[in-house]
């Protein structure tokens, strides 16, 4: 636990949330802005101020995301990498606050599958879809409505609950603890398995 005695996941969700009441599109308000939704605003609003603020917030600095680049014959908005120079993590197509998510999902899909790519986020900055592939079509993991956390409607709770799910599943701390907890797990500091009856295993847990 840290943050003053929040955990992590909490404390990114209220940063999330005094991020976005602090934010201004064309002199409204976020939330008043969403509440509209428009076409043609992917460039300006969702590429240039929303989704690089929350791969920030996530823990995903310029060096570790690609944009809007051509990988092969796509061009998937965003490429988002644990460390530079590796393997993506995950992918990030955004689209106008105005549009449908679902129908844009099978974009997102081809992208995961064509560039092996095993999560994929799909967001127009009012929702966000997170999926994963699995051996069928990707699978649905999490859904955030930024509509419903910035207005404190019926659903905010659920909404702060996702946002913390967000943060389990893609914040760039938390995937690599959990990766050095499981190397700590199976191999021994020189690189080779532990041995069966756990004498090699690290004095500390890291739970």
């Amino acid at each position: 636990m840290k943050n003053g005695g929040k955990s992590d996941s909490q404390a990114f969700a209220e940063e999330v949330v005094r991020w976005l009441e602090g934010l201004t599109v064309e002199g409204k308000p976020y939330r008043a802005y969403i509440a509209q939704g428009r076409t043609g605003d992917e460039a300006n609003v969702v590429d240039r101020l929303f989704t690089p603020g929350l791969l920030a917030r996530l823990g995903y600095d310029e060096d570790r995301v690609i944009y809007n680049q051509q990988k092969g014959s796509e061009k998937p908005d965003w490429l988002v990498y644990l460390e530079p120079g590796g393997t993506p993590y995950f992918l990030v197509e955004d689209k106008a606050t105005g549009e449908e998510l679902a129908a844009h999902q099978e974009q997102l899909f081809r992208y995961m599958r064509r560039l092996g790519v095993p999560r994929g986020v799909l967001t127009n900055g009012r929702e966000l879809r997170v999926y994963e592939a699995g051996d069928g079509p990707p699978t649905a993991v999490l859904y955030i409505s930024f509509r419903e956390l910035l207005e404190g409607g019926l659903f905010k709770e659920e909404s702060l609950s996702a946002l913390r799910a967000l943060y389990g599943r893609l914040a760039r701390a938390r995937v690599q603890a959990e990766e050095r907890w499981i190397e700590d797990l199976t191999m021994t500091k020189e690189g080779k398995p532990h041995a069966p009856n756990g004498e090699t295993w690290p004095g500390e847990a890291r739970l």
